[in-house]
């Protein structure tokens, strides 16, 4: 299950065609001082449990497992606020979720990213979360990734975190789905077997057996690509602070047992063999709690698709390394489109600033980068319209100018004509023509919009590709992974190259891989970061808002 040796990419995808859709896992970056951060969820944790040592390549001793909850949260808030380590003092004990959060269900005993967290035991630690029964506290085993209470009285051990705490982020839509920001994910409101009447969810959920659930199709909300969810993700939509699903979010919701799609390990070591009894992961969505069933039980569905209802209304183009707004000025990005009309101007925009998607360094194009989008043919328009939604026939601004003599250029050295305005040139998607206008008025006597784009100039030359085949999020995400994570991912620019189901990029500086699979639309990766082991990393989804590819 976990190779050694690498023998390029035909062994990555080979090895990824015959693993679980549902594999999950974070990518841990080791900041090199004991701690490691969660790229996924932001958190950075302690590698060692409290009462263990990090000697610089690993943890020794032995983890305290106080003798009840009140204590080992008396103890950190005592002395959590003067604890310091690895630089920092505002080390806390994490929530559920968070703890969850770094479940490996591939491994067993423990039930972690080894190389992450090494010399865990296989116990039980504590979270800072309450739990339904009065006495419990929601905490999580590491022995084969239970997650339940545990009465406050019982022994258990801590590992620290720190950061800002990881909260879901989710927006309901009326079309009976809902959005969560902070994993890409969107989720059907209503279990399988109910309806969504425009309000609310009716009728009774059904009940399947783990096998007729991961056989599940559905087309709902004009999408066709529903799914089964993982156990971390049905885990990540609990509202910690109800200890409950969010019930706006997931209305009349009465408790019942769901199925994930994580098959249950059965074994400790490799090959990770499963019993005669076959089981997998379920999770109570009423009572918060994961477990392992045997799979001919029958549990209610709620299904998931990658892709959000929302992003940042931006796109990479990776030949030009240039990222554009979908959207011209007055248009609204709602996740999915451009809405509403187009600002226009006959006078050419001046001194613009514009902050858009966190970034203020945005700009006018000028007309080689406008040119750079085009496309060779309409369809109908001179610009792909799934890059750029809802473009209309208008002129766009560009920020060259035209030189002549009107502009002051002089064909004679030491005489200077002025005769006109400053001329600059547009760009007609209607026609794909190049038009002249000047800084008072439009040549052509219509109003031109403003596309605007940041990064470095570009002057060319001509594109190798057409955009349509450069914007791709997948080749966004690759750029942006070698650019925040030049210690994992180099040399930077490797091609991108396709394999099956697979786009992926090989980084033989760093002895890693990166890919997105567009049979479950997950980033995969492997690497010495990993042991040379392969990790899903979840949806693509969530890293394209991460990189700010969508």
């Amino acid at each position: 299950m976990h190779p050694r040796n690498l023998f390029g990419p035909l062994l990555l995808f080979v090895y990824l065609l015959l693993q679980p859709a549902f594999a999950t896992a974070a990518l841990y970056a080791d900041n090199r001082d004991g701690t490691v951060t969660d790229s996924a969820t932001g958190l950075t944790w302690m590698r060692c449990s409290v009462g263990q040592t990090w000697n610089g390549s690993t943890c020794t001793g032995t983890a305290i497992q106080y003798p009840t909850w009140t204590q080992a949260k008396s103890w950190w808030e005592a002395t959590g606020v003067t604890r310091e380590f690895a630089g920092k003092n505002d080390w806390r004990l994490p929530s559920g979720r968070e703890l969850q959060s770094i479940i490996d269900t591939l491994e067993r005993s423990p039930a972690i990213d080894r190389a992450a967290f090494p010399n865990t035991p296989s116990i039980t630690y504590w979270s800072a979360t309450p739990h339904h029964y009065p006495n419990d506290v929601l905490s999580v085993s590491f022995d084969d990734g239970w997650v339940g209470g545990q009465n406050m009285a019982s022994p258990a051990a801590v590992r620290a975190v720190r950061g800002e705490q990881w909260l879901g982020a989710l927006t309901p839509h009326p079309d009976g789905t809902v959005a969560d920001a902070s994993s890409g994910l969107t989720w059907m409101r209503c279990s399988m077997g109910q309806n969504w009447d425009g309000r609310t969810c009716t009728g009774t959920a059904i009940l399947y057996t783990w096998d007729e659930a991961n056989a599940l199709t559905q087309s709902f909300a004009g999408q066709n690509d529903w799914r089964l969810p993982t156990e971390r993700e049905l885990f990540s939509i609990f509202d910690l602070s109800a200890l409950a699903l969010d019930p706006i979010a997931f209305p009349n919701e009465d408790g019942t047992i769901y199925w994930s799609a994580s098959r249950y390990t059965g074994s400790a070591t490799p090959p990770y063999t499963i019993g005669p009894a076959e089981r997998a992961w379920e999770v109570s969505l009423g009572w918060l709690e994961a477990g392992t069933a045997n799979i001919s039980n029958r549990y209610a569905v709620r299904m998931v698709r990658v892709g959000p209802d929302n992003g940042d209304g931006t796109v990479f183009d990776s030949e030009t390394g240039l990222t554009w707004m979908r959207c011209p000025l007055g248009q609204t990005w709602t996740g999915r489109t451009c809405l509403g009309p187009a600002s226009t101007t006959k006078v050419f925009p001046q001194a613009l600033t514009h902050n858009y998607a966190g970034q203020s360094d945005w700009r006018l194009p000028s007309i080689d980068e406008l040119r750079s989008i085009k496309q060779a043919s309409p369809s109908p328009l001179y610009i792909d319209l799934k890059a750029f939604p809802n473009t209309s026939g208008l002129k766009n601004w560009s920020s060259s100018m035209i030189l002549g003599p009107e502009d002051g250029y002089s064909p004679v050295p030491g005489i200077v004509i002025n005769l006109g305005p400053t001329r600059y040139w547009s760009l007609d998607f209607a026609t794909g023509n190049t038009v002249e206008s000047s800084d008072l008025y439009s040549f052509s006597g219509l109003d031109l919009s403003t596309r605007l784009v940041r990064g470095a100039h570009w002057t060319g030359p001509e594109r190798s590709k057409p955009f349509a085949e450069s914007w791709s999020p997948q080749d966004c995400l690759f750029n942006w992974a070698e650019k925040n994570y030049p210690h994992i991912y180099a040399p930077a620019g490797s091609a991108t190259k396709a394999l099956d189901v697979f786009n992926f990029r090989h980084y033989p500086g760093t002895q890693a891989y990166l890919g997105v699979s567009s049979r479950d639309h997950h980033l995969y990766y492997l690497g010495i970061l990993t042991n040379n082991s392969f990790y899903d990393q979840g949806p693509a989804s969530y890293w394209y808002l991460q990189a700010k590819c969508q």
